[in-house]
């Protein structure tokens, strides 16, 4: 998404300096748990950033992501220099240890409004409880401070379910902006295979362990596309096929072709996934369990269809409605398409995030 966000922004002659860092660098579980130590402030990103700030001379600082390395701190110098911020939330760290508001599998939102350190308990960040530790302090001290409603101008969230976790955090809701996630148009797809396909991650919270149990032998072929440790159990069904180490456009090949799309997440997800808004381009019908802001674009029988995250029966009773039923797969696909087009083209895109700027600056 920054990659696009950047792109997008020079499409339309705005000058964009783009700093990243790489949280790859941090290597082991231990590299990310000496990293979270720092997490609250660091003095080596403050002195980074400010030495990129007079030099570039920005107008606005747009941040995607400041944990673990960045820190907070950017805000600070920001402030220091009387630039104006936007902080696009892709997670809920500002609140949840790991980000994701999960625990042992399912929605957990304890932190939200009792203390975060409730999360070392759980060691809730990268099931270390030292690692924990800082990290609930980052939260706790930065809540305490009234950092995101005193040094951020303006937070995007990507959905209205987002932004109500936010809001119940304590951010101050004049400062919320909903604006979703988006993609470059693909064009109608021409060309429909049978097989069912999920895009993304190879991850327990991505619901892909229940999304193999409820995969029966009747339907159609199932491609895992995506990377992350696959369970050797999981190559027992004959019926579903793993797709790893591709490219983007190549995994994108994969995707245009499918029948359906399918995402059995059991997370709330930051945002509408990637994955959902590229198969909405190509006009394919998805299937997404019915969990977090899904359902804020997602119409059940008009656009997609739901199932009950992380229920095997579920799952497949949806998969079954969708494959007996030719002209409501007829109806998703079309529908899949026209929402795309009303939401989540770049046109859309910036002219939200224009809007954004504008009132910040």
């Amino acid at each position: 998404m920054v990659d696009r966000e950047v792109s997008l922004l020079r499409s339309h002659a705005h000058e964009v300096s783009l700093e990243l860092w790489d949280n790859n660098s941090l290597g082991s579980i231990l590299g990310a748990v000496k990293a979270a130590k720092d997490c609250n402030y660091s003095k080596k990103s403050e002195n980074l950033v400010r030495e990129k700030i007079e030099s570039f001379k920005p107008d606005i600082c747009h941040v995607h992501n400041f944990f673990p390395l960045l820190t907070p701190a950017v805000f600070s110098v920001c402030n220091e220099f009387k630039i104006p911020v936007v902080l696009t939330a892709h997670n809920y760290r500002m609140f949840c240890a790991n980000g994701l508001f999960l625990r042992e599998g399912k929605p957990c939102e304890i932190c939200l409004n009792k203390s975060p350190f409730h999360a070392v308990l759980y060691s809730c960040y990268r099931n270390s409880y030292l690692g924990t530790l800082p990290v609930a302090n980052m939260i706790s001290q930065h809540k305490k401070n009234q950092t995101w409603n005193t040094k951020v101008d303006a937070v995007i969230a990507l959905n209205e379910f987002a932004k109500s976790k936010m809001i119940k955090g304590g951010i101050n809701e004049r400062k919320i902006h909903v604006r979703f996630n988006y993609s470059e148009d693909f064009g109608e797809r021409s060309k429909i295979e049978n097989y069912a396909i999920y895009f993304g991650r190879i991850s327990k919270e991505k619901g892909v362990h229940t999304l193999i149990k409820a995969w029966r032998a009747e339907f159609p072929l199932l491609y895992l596309v995506g990377e992350g440790e696959i369970d050797a159990s999981w190559k027992e069904n004959s019926n579903i096929k793993f797709i790893q180490g591709l490219e983007r456009e190549e995994a994108l090949d994969f995707l245009k072709k499918a029948r359906f799309f399918i995402l059995p997440t059991e997370c709330y997800e930051g945002g509408t996934p990637l994955s959902v808004i590229e198969a909405l381009s190509y006009g394919i019908p998805v299937l997404v369990s019915r969990i977090g802001g899904l359902g804020e674009i997602i119409k059940d029988k008009e656009n997609g269809l739901y199932f009950e995250a992380g229920d095997c029966d579920s799952i497949s009773t949806c998969i079954d409605s969708f494959l007996r039923d030719a002209e409501l797969e007829k109806r998703l696909a079309g529908n899949a398409r026209n929402l795309y087009i009303e939401k989540f083209k770049p046109e859309v895109a910036y002219r939200l995030l224009l809007e954004i700027y504008e009132k910040i600056l």
